[in-house]
């Protein structure tokens, strides 16, 4: 062995002892001929004084080395309470360098200001920080966890294909051309939501995967072209079964990765609330974020002021924000609603005797106290006032909830650590009109089964159907949705053509997973659920790339490699392309 020890768990108790460690140079300093060298492994650091050892006054940063020594107690009044191993230092007896290491790219440290993209590109030595080697190994921690607590629920795992059938789950797919089949392309799974829906009508009842997946869409902060799901199904079961299950599932993930303790049941919202309350359907529940959207046109019905007779008038409450309400902060305020596509935006200060606002003396003043008393104003409060749509006051009013938060400092990100709270969002519409094409599509996936009772509505109000699904949201971030499906054909085929599908393309792309639900289907629902975004949120990261080892950049690139990258001509022809310059 190269190493017989690692160098974070050297204490005193092993002071004598003769032990060979290997590592990477983290430090180096020449105090008059003596060298001190901190030497990092995956464990931790410890500290080497090197006297008379042959050339090792010629070791630099991050080269990786080996060294021989004997462990001894540090001298009084130079003990490093700072790390685990600060009692104890190796005095070396010889260091062989395994392999030097160029001019570093960025220093090797837990708080360093370099550009993302100089981190990706040498992602290798990104990886050697501590915050990097912290979140892989609670992302490691997270999967862990997951396996047992579904092994221990006899679940069984199975690994579904990756290249599949292109089917529409709301994102482009990435097309794998057949060689062998030219003109044919797989696609890769977007998730294994139909093969797994073929697992239960195959009777394993229940089952898991931790699943790579793949959409052809935007990366942003919190998503990434490839991404790593936990993916269940459980048959004869209903929605509070899939919940309690999931519920169980995070407190256990929290306690086990940092030792936090969650509250379980989560509560739960449905879809109309969490938009009309928080304008989301993700919405941010921490009392940090601030108060909620409340509805005010029942305060307003009768005004004469103009700018307030629409269908809807609801009203935000920014505790505390009176005292910044300078003309060009409310005048930003305007102009960032507008950019949401706001007509306007009314603010007001509430003071001790009056609310002060540039639109004041156009409202009698029972509405001036109606809306004062609906918003619980108080002293020092900012109020902002749309008027619109319903869903489009609440969603304006929603954004400019979590920016003020922010810009204010009562919360710092999407996975501000120590408050997480979770809440589901259910009751989702399972289609809404394309504000383009006004046909309907679907809000979730088409996979979705409507709430009991309600299936008739297939045959003559679609638009008021309200599904069986249950998303999960974390302070603002959605971290899985599921639902039960439809298990019944005829209703599954329903669904398709409301969505415009013809025989020929039910045939085409769903003939096979219609013709599965027709061999004794059992009910069935589940969930898939982003694993990055667990551990982003655990981590109380700021880009989700932070938790993963080897993420694609903003633009889908993956700046260590170089690919996306051209191929040979004949690799190309192999499959019967070509590549056309555009014109």
């Amino acid at each position: 062995m190269i190493k017989d020890h690692s160098c974070g768990e050297l204490r005193a108790s092993h002071a004598g002892v003769r032990v060979h460690l290997a590592g990477w140079v983290n430090a180096h300093r020449d105090h008059g001929g003596v060298l001190f060298i901190d030497l990092r492994d995956s464990s931790g650091v410890v500290q080497v004084v090197c006297e008379n050892v042959p050339d090792a006054h010629r070791l630099r940063d991050e080269w990786c080395v080996a060294v021989t020594g004997e462990v001894r107690r540090r001298p009084e009044g130079t003990v490093n309470a700072n790390i685990p191993t600060g009692e104890i230092e190796i005095v070396a007896a010889a260091i062989d360098v395994i392999s030097e290491c160029p001019p570093l790219p960025f220093p090797i440290e837990d708080d360093i200001e370099t550009e993302e993209t100089t981190r990706l590109k040498y992602r290798y030595m990104d990886i050697r920080r501590g915050p990097m080697q912290r979140n892989l190994r609670i992302r490691s921690k997270a999967r862990q966890a997951i396996r047992d607590h579904f092994a221990e629920r006899d679940f069984v795992e199975i690994e579904t294909p990756i290249m599949a059938r292109a089917t529409p789950e709301g994102a482009r797919d990435f097309l794998v051309p057949s060689r062998h089949q030219q003109g044919n392309f797989y696609a890769l799974a977007q998730s294994p939501q139909l093969y797994k829906q073929m697992l239960m009508v195959g009777g394993i009842e229940r089952y898991y995967q931790l699943a790579p997946c793949f959409r052809d869409e935007d990366p942003r902060a919190d998503r990434q072209i490839e991404h790593v799901q936990l993916d269940f199904e459980m048959a004869f079961v209903e929605r509070d079964d899939v919940m309690e299950l999931m519920e169980g599932l995070m407190a256990r993930v929290w306690r086990e990765c940092i030792g936090a303790e969650i509250v379980t049941p989560f509560p739960r919202v449905t879809y109309d609330d969490s938009v009309a309350r928080y304008g989301s359907d993700r919405p941010d529940i921490r009392e940090a974020a601030g108060p909620t959207v409340v509805d005010l046109t029942h305060v307003l019905a009768k005004t004469g002021f103009k700018a307030f007779q629409a269908p809807a008038v609801r009203g935000l409450r920014v505790p505390g924000a009176g005292a910044d309400a300078s003309r060009s902060f409310t005048d930003g305020l305007i102009a960032r609603a507008q950019e949401l596509g706001a007509k306007g935006l009314v603010w007001m200060v509430v003071e001790p005797d009056e609310l002060r606002a540039p639109i004041a003396k156009f409202l009698s003043a029972d509405e001036l106290a109606g809306i004062r008393k609906e918003l619980d104003a108080q002293v020092g409060d900012l109020l902002l006032l749309a008027a619109d749509e319903p869903r489009t006051c609440s969603e304006i009013l929603g954004v400019l909830r979590t920016e003020l938060a922010r810009t204010q400092g009562r919360i710092t990100n999407v996975t501000e650590p120590a408050d997480w709270r979770f809440v589901w969002v259910v009751e989702m519409p399972a289609f809404e009109r394309d504000p383009e094409t006004g046909e309907l599509i679907s809000v979730g996936n088409p996979f979705y089964a409507p709430l009991p009772g309600t299936e008739h509505l297939l045959d003559s109000d679609p638009e008021a159907i309200r599904t069986q699904q249950y998303d999960l949201v974390i302070n603002g971030m959605e971290l899985l949705s599921g639902s039960i499906r439809n298990h019944r054909a005829a209703q599954q085929e329903k669904v398709f053509r409301i969505l415009g599908a013809t025989d020929e393309e039910l045939e085409a792309r769903y003939g096979w997973f219609l013709e599965g639900l027709r061999h004794g289907a059992p009910p069935h629902g589940g969930v898939g659920m982003g694993l990055d975004r667990v551990v982003y949120a655990l981590t109380g990261g700021t880009s989700i790339r932070d938790v993963i080892a080897f993420p694609k950049s903003q633009t889908g690139t993956d700046l260590m490699t170089g690919a996306p990258a051209p191929v040979e001509p004949n690799a190309l022809r192999d499959v019967g392309l070509q590549i056309k310059e555009k014109k």
